[in-house]
């Protein structure tokens, strides 16, 4: 057996598994509704009401964070067409086809009926639409990987003035354009730009925060203005989404998603560099030997993150005691983040026994 190497070992970047674990445990958030997420369309507290909409607008940098890690661990390789669609592609897509009839044959034994089982039509329903919805992840992800060859020409070309111009960009299109259109009482401005989606602008985030904060151009030093600009605008920005949100209700009577992405990407940035401020400082500092055992169970977590995201509704199901027991006497947020834990708990056991069959540890 191998001896544990610290210094091998520990040049793994660990900040982005733990990016990685908080996104998922977001995702499951997300999915919550009125046992979590949205508490707020249930309660007659203003308060409370406010504090639950902050946390539906945070939850929402779960997938800009996933494509983050992406664009740090893949945007700087080379491979070819070939071997992007053969060691990428193609897995994802093993992966949709097969979750995808997981899924419909799960749905046959909650629903104690295999009468509406069509292998073909399962089939065809999947190239227009997921089976379940959270799976939207999915498609989007490959979308991503096919675009791979033309993201990583222009990561890699990006400098620092390109990165915060791009920034800026992304702060005024997709965070101001609303408040000027409630200024201006006009539905949107016919104004985009083709880096506004979750495929290419927070993988450009991703690689190039990954590469150049601590190295590289070293921004952390070169603009000592943009992390706490960055804290600024994360902050107030989710404070004013959580505001507008709830304006938008008062003003139709009906809870709309419209406003709770604003400052998503800034709010977004932030945790990333937080977190990779936060795990570098701690793993590379003195006393390493003591931390090996944290380091080894958040990269253990790390590998079972996307199993879990892909069975969530099932881990859930199996868990949903323990949230009707813990609202029983407490609040049902605290309930639910418990909830999630022991799922994500769960998730990681069986996930990591699963993984040491070499086809499934291959595909997940």
């Amino acid at each position: 057996m191998e001896k544990y190497s610290i210094k091998n070992n520990f040049n793994r970047k660990i900040y982005l598994d733990i990016l990685r674990i908080t996104a998922i445990f977001l995702v499951l958030f997300t999915h919550t509704g009125i046992r979590g997420s949205k508490l707020y369309t249930v309660t007659d507290n203003n308060f409370l009401r406010y504090i639950y909409v902050i946390f539906d607008c945070f939850r929402t940098i779960n997938n800009p964070l996933l494509f983050m890690i992406s664009g740090a661990l893949l945007l700087g390789k080379e491979e070819t067409i070939k071997e992007i669609w053969k060691k990428r592609v193609l897995r994802f897509l093993i992966v949709l086809v097969i979750f995808t009839y997981i899924q419909a044959i799960y749905n046959c034994i909650i629903n104690d009926s295999f009468d509406g089982f069509n292998i073909k039509d399962i089939f065809v329903n999947m190239l227009s639409g997921p089976v379940r919805t959270t799976y939207w992840y999915l498609y989007s992800y490959i979308s991503f990987l096919v675009m791979l060859p033309f993201l990583r020409k222009i990561a890699v070309n990006i400098n620092e003035k390109e990165f915060i111009y791009l920034f800026l960009i992304t702060v005024i299109t997709m965070d101001l354009f609303p408040l000027i259109c409630i200024a201006f009482n006009i539905e949107r401005i016919n104004f985009s730009v083709f880096l506004n989606s979750f495929t290419t602008i927070f993988p450009l985030f991703g690689f190039y925060i990954d590469r150049n904060w601590w190295g590289g151009v070293q921004l952390y030093k070169k603009y000592k203005w943009f992390y706490p600009l960055l804290m600024i605008i994360a902050v107030t920005g989710i404070l004013a989404a959580a505001k507008l949100t709830i304006w938008n209700f008062n003003q139709t009577g009906n809870w709309g998603e419209r406003y709770i992405t604003m400052f998503y990407s800034t709010v977004a940035i932030f945790i990333f560099i937080t977190i990779k401020q936060f795990s570098e400082k701690f793993f590379n500092s003195n006393e390493l030997e003591n931390k090996k055992t944290i380091y080894k169970i958040i990269k253990f977590a790390s590998g079972t993150m996307f199993g879990i995201y892909l069975l969530e509704n099932m881990l859930e199901a199996i868990t949903n005691f323990v949230y009707i027991w813990l609202s029983g006497f407490m609040p049902s947020l605290i309930a639910c983040f418990i909830w999630l834990l022991v799922t994500m708990f769960l998730g990681i056991v069986i996930i990591g026994i699963a993984k040491k069959i070499h086809i499934v540890n291959k595909i997940l």
